[in-house]
């Protein structure tokens, strides 16, 4: 009786120390790729083969690491083997918030017949200290 219960505690200290080091290995911001970073405003992508079912397209997340309230404002630039598409992204972020998806304005997809994204990049990446509320 006694040498089951040893058995059950080690199985489960044995899961919690994987589950540690799981958490260890993870990336903060999981299969999100660093783009840009510039005053404690961070910005990541994930690009999607296919976003609209023939097309590549990328979703930003901008995160305001910064106890206030920001404006950013960036060309994001897509490139495409001879294809070159830009757009202006700019906005405020609150402090600490965290801003994805089509929703925020933070979806494209750059070209069309099925042309491939090769680069992504940043351009003029400024951010402002907002001081209104």
């Amino acid at each position: 009786m006694f040498g089951q219960w040893i058995k059950i505690i080690f199985i489960l200290a044995l899961l919690l120390n994987l589950k540690s080091l799981a958490q260890e290995l993870m990336p903060e911001h999981g299969a999100w790729t660093f783009l840009y970073q510039k005053d404690s405003v961070a910005a990541y992508f994930i690009w999607y083969e296919k976003a609209d079912n023939q097309n590549d397209g990328v979703v930003v997340k901008l995160v305001n690491q910064n106890n206030f309230k920001v404006n950013y404002n960036f060309d994001l630039i897509f490139l495409a083997d001879t294809l070159k598409h830009t757009v202006n992204v700019n906005g405020v972020l609150n402090p600490n918030e965290i801003k994805t998806g089509s929703t925020q304005g933070l979806f494209w997809v750059p070209f069309k017949n099925a042309i491939s994204i090769s680069d992504i990049g940043v351009y003029n990446f400024t951010v402002i200290r907002n001081l209104k509320n």
